[in-house]
């Protein structure tokens, strides 16, 4: 069964209990406590950064809120073609940028050949309940970097989850 968030029920004095009440307002929420809205997007092959400015990256997630917050993370493995590059991530949520120009992170270049790991983690404030689509962004300052993906034996994993 699908896993479906109900607004918490105020109980009166007196009032006497079903199963189904119960099942709705107890079970049905533990439920969806333990296995709320989320999406995992593994990167099948691996992908060049060349653009200066932000560019979508990766697959976007889309997935049905209760109207919740939201959890977002990038795990990766990343090269650059220069010590001196720095790449910068940002989120869109609904097509909207959570870091405008800046982007929610960024990280420096370790030199041309030398594999690093990124990884960040970003709250995303309570959203409508609905569907909500979250795109991974990335520009680099020169030169390119390359994310590594199943094609060369990592995982780049971006993922949402709501919380």
């Amino acid at each position: 069964m699908t896993a479906i968030w109900t607004q918490p029920r105020s109980w009166s004095v007196g009032e006497l209990t079903t199963a189904s009440l119960m099942n709705q307002h107890l079970r049905d929420n533990l439920d969806w406590l333990k296995t709320p809205p989320q999406g995992l997007y593994t990167a099948p092959t691996s992908l060049s950064i060349t653009s200066t400015s932000l560019v979508d990256i990766l697959s976007p997630i889309t997935i049905t809120s209760a109207g919740g917050a939201f959890i977002v993370g990038l795990q990766a493995c990343l090269s650059c073609s220069a010590a001196s590059v720095v790449i910068t991530f940002d989120l869109l949520v609904d097509g909207v940028s959570q870091g405008g120009a800046s982007g929610i992170c960024s990280f420096n270049g370790t030199g041309a050949g030398t594999f690093f790991n990124p990884s960040l983690v970003f709250y995303v404030s309570p959203k409508t309940a609905g569907s909500h689509t979250f795109k991974l962004r990335a520009a680099v300052s020169s030169g390119s970097a390359t994310l590594y993906a199943n094609s060369a034996g990592v995982n780049a994993q971006f993922w949402v989850r709501e919380i």
